[in-house]
């Protein structure tokens, strides 16, 4: 590592200084307008001397640990250049991209920086180590024991780098003096329309040192979901970029599913109404999660909106970059290739072909489209399968089992094991029914209807799932039933209640929720109302959760949408803020909402809360509660 430092510092001088002539002489753009956003507070920094015309952006002392630390969400106005050598707490210390490749909303996030000419570096941290070590959730960095690439998909939208911190400086100064390099009129152009950053990952990703043909860009080889910087060519990078001119500009790939097999939670696998295999869908990025039985899937894409700067003819490639390419058929449906079939049998764990010892659930298809003078970076389709999962599919193709319970490692964002294996039975080439067998010995047996998609085979799945809750949560989870509960009040009768109680709206929340302990009828349910908004306005969740629990028990209805709106409120505040206990109590208060809103037969709102709660779950690292609010919002789905 000394000696590939050492080698960098020289690339800095010759860099910089083929840089300065450039800017002198006019053919460059130079750096000015350019921002270097460090969201570590300086712990991994680089010397701004070197990138002539670029600024920090600054972080006040009291940002730079909070709104300037971690993982940017934001887009910023400027031509930005961004790092964090930081991992990410929420995700068993896994790296910044890892958390947001997890989420849609992450990644959407990091699309709107890529299409307005924002670039961040994040380093893997543990998420990329060699080896394949399933079953702990505790990671290292050394090579050869490591889960493997952990990424649930790969994106050009970030720059993630082999290692922890400082493994992103090369980097910062590579893609700072590209963008430095361009002639003006390129430059001008590129941020006009957006592909500057798309423009400087084709250029990284084409000049890396093991990559020294055009066969070698089209393959896996040269787009990794995490990058060496033993292979980063700086000063080719810079080259390619001074001699780019406005024809010359690389296309920007944009894709479109027409197309592919729809599973459904509750019917083609186990899971809360809004779970879903479509994990993110945006024109350079089309990533998919495997849950549904069925071992095969098709799905038909377009490339025929790819933006094409320089108008010149394209010619489109679709190559598997990862992952078993014998399971996998891409067949044309034009002459261009802009439009293809894609067929993929389930791929399970591979290793990578192009870093020895490199495991991962993930498939890669990776989309170009290339013209006589240059060729885009890539857009990407991407399955991810579930590694707590051991599927067994026979010669026909049909799903025999799936044991949930292997104890091996899945990003708890994803999916969480539970202590079962499901054996699935046929009639007439459709599954007919399902035995479950659980780790206790136990084992039940149910029958289903002939077809995957029928609701009595979703009975079947639903009524295999139940189990009885655990006893530390059993009081919280189960609903009142309606006999025992009263009728919510009228608005009049409510109206009249806050009257005569509102001197006692002043008192503190703890003794005014002791005091409703004597009430009854509409005063307690008006006194309930208000604990549960103003402890959420607070940000007390916990006596927001106590108070609806007790609304939710002794009454019937909505309650005007004040559990919902408390929720919300409590689970957009800082992560920072709640406790585990109090990300427990949201979760029970959650699941009732849910069976509150199932019992209105408003789906919109049901799989709203659904997927709230298990976002929340999901905040923590206890298993058996994320368990549990799978198993709970998924019954008591309408």
């Amino acid at each position: 590592m000394k000696e590939q430092k050492r080698y960098e510092y020289g690339i800095a001088r010759d860099a910089h200084a083929q840089l300065e002539r450039w800017v002198a002489d006019g053919s460059a753009a130079g750096l000015d307008g350019t921002v270097w956003d460090n969201r570590d507070d300086g712990h991994s920094t680089v010397n701004l001397d070197q990138l002539p015309g670029m600024e920090r952006h600054m972080y006040s002392k009291a940002d730079a640990r909070t709104r300037g630390w971690g993982l940017q969400l934001q887009t910023r106005d400027n031509v930005t250049v961004g790092n964090s050598s930081t991992a990410h707490k929420q995700i068993d210390k896994g790296s910044q991209p890892r958390c947001a490749y997890s989420l849609p909303s992450g990644l959407s996030a990091l699309r709107k920086q890529y299409t307005s000419n924002n670039l961040y570096i994040y380093p893997s941290h543990m998420d990329h180590i060699a080896g394949n070590i399933r079953k702990e959730k505790k990671q290292t960095k050394k090579w050869g024991n490591g889960h493997g690439d952990m990424y649930p998909t790969n994106t050009p939208y970030l720059i993630i780098t082999q290692g922890s911190s400082g493994t992103d400086q090369p980097f910062i100064r590579a893609v700072g003096w590209t963008i430095g390099s361009f002639p003006k009129a390129v430059r001008k152009k590129l941020e006009a329309q957006g592909l500057l950053m798309p423009t400087v990952q084709s250029l990284m990703r084409l000049h890396q040192k093991n990559v020294s043909s055009r066969e070698d860009y089209l393959s896996g080889q040269a787009h990794p979901a995490v990058f060496d910087r033993r292979n980063l060519d700086a000063l080719q990078m810079m080259q390619a970029a001074h001699e780019m001119r406005p024809e010359s500009i690389p296309p920007l790939v944009q894709l479109q599913v027409l197309s592919e097999d729809n599973m459904r939670a509750g019917y083609d696998f186990i899971g809360p109404p809004l779970l879903t295999e479509k994990h993110f869908t945006s024109p350079e990025v089309i990533a998919r999660i495997w849950r549904g039985y069925p071992q095969r899937r098709v799905m038909q894409l377009s490339a025929k909106d790819t933006i094409n700067p320089s108008g010149a003819r394209l010619k489109y490639h679709w190559v598997v970059l990862r992952g078993p390419t014998d399971k996998v058929k891409i067949t044309p449906l034009a002459p261009d290739h802009s439009e293809v079939q894609v067929e993929i049998e389930y791929p399970g764990r591979t290793e990578s072909t192009w870093i020895d010892g490199m495991w991962s659930n993930r498939l890669d298809i990776g989309v170009f489209a290339e013209s006589s003078q240059s060729i885009s970076a890539p857009a990407f389709l991407t399955w991810m399968t579930l590694d707590n999962e051991q599927r067994n599919y026979d010669q026909q193709g049909n799903l025999q089992s799936i044991d949930y319970g292997t104890g091996r490692y899945v990003d708890p964002r994803l999916a969480v094991g539970m202590p079962f294996r499901d054996e699935f039975q046929y009639t007439g080439g459709k599954i007919s029914g399902v035995t479950r067998n659980w780790k206790d010995g136990r084992q039940q047996i149910v029958q289903g209807g002939s077809r995957p998609e029928a609701t009595d085979l979703r009975n079947a799945i639903t009524a295999a799932s139940k189990t009885a809750p655990s006893p530390e949560l059993s009081s919280a989870k189960q609903p009142a039933k309606p006999s025992q509960r009263t009728v919510s009040p009228t608005l009049s009768e409510r109206e009249a209640a806050m009257q005569r109680l509102s001197s006692s709206f002043n008192l503190e929340l703890p003794t005014l929720l002791r005091r409703s302990t004597q009430m009854q009828g509409v005063d307690l349910y008006v006194t309930l109302n208000h604990i549960i908004r103003q402890a959420a306005a607070s940000g007390d969740a916990q006596t927001s959760a106590i108070a609806y629990e007790r609304l939710s028990r002794e009454f019937t209805g909505d309650f005007e949408g004040c559990g919902e709106q408390a929720l919300a409120q409590l689970a957009a505040g800082s992560k920072e803020h709640l406790t585990p206990s109090d990300v427990r109590s949201l979760c029970l208060m959650a699941i009732r909402i849910h069976q509150d809103v199932a019992g209105l037969d408003d789906m919109g709102r049901s799989q709203r809360i659904a997927q709230l709660a298990v976002s929340l779950a999901r905040r923590t690292d206890d298993i058996p509660l994320q368990r549990d609010v799978i198993r709970e919002v998924s019954l008591s789905m309408p």
